[in-house]
């Protein structure tokens, strides 16, 4: 019996202790890369944030 226990609290910690490196990994992972932007598949590539004004304001002239 104890040595049944001890496997079953051997075999839990083992599991426990991977799943919270995989979840710091991940955190960490994320938090790294958070910087490039989202990544949508629209196909266009990423612009400056005053290349996208200027395209907003040639749309809005050309539907004046």
């Amino acid at each position: 019996m104890s040595g049944a226990l001890f496997l079953l609290k051997s075999v839990l910690s083992t599991a426990l202790f991977v799943l919270a490196m995989m979840g710091s990994i991940y955190f960490l992972f994320i938090a790294f890369n958070s910087d490039e932007g989202p990544r949508g598949g629209g196909g266009t590539p990423t612009t400056s944030e005053e290349e996208s004004l200027e395209e907003a304001r040639r749309i809005m002239e050309k539907y004046k």
